[in-house]
């Protein structure tokens, strides 16, 4: 998914159901009208894995934070 300032949000699947992986990429610093004429805020990504035991019980949620 996408929203109109550029930030995006995506999901990966176990064959489960369980969510084992999301990324999100914001634009951070950018309002509506707030970019005219300047150079375009650079992306800030989170990156979050998730780990599930035998019984599908979430047992680890590892996030990063990276800026470009």
């Amino acid at each position: 998914m996408e929203d109109e300032l550029g930030a995006r949000i995506s999901y990966q699947y176990d064959a489960r159901g369980n969510r084992t992986y999301e990324e999100q990429i914001i634009r951070s610093g950018i309002k509506a009208g707030e970019n005219a004429g300047q150079e375009e805020a650079r992306p800030v990504f989170k990156k979050i894995r998730y780990s599930y035991d035998r019984t599908e019980r979430l047992v680890k949620k590892s996030e990063l934070i990276h800026s470009c």
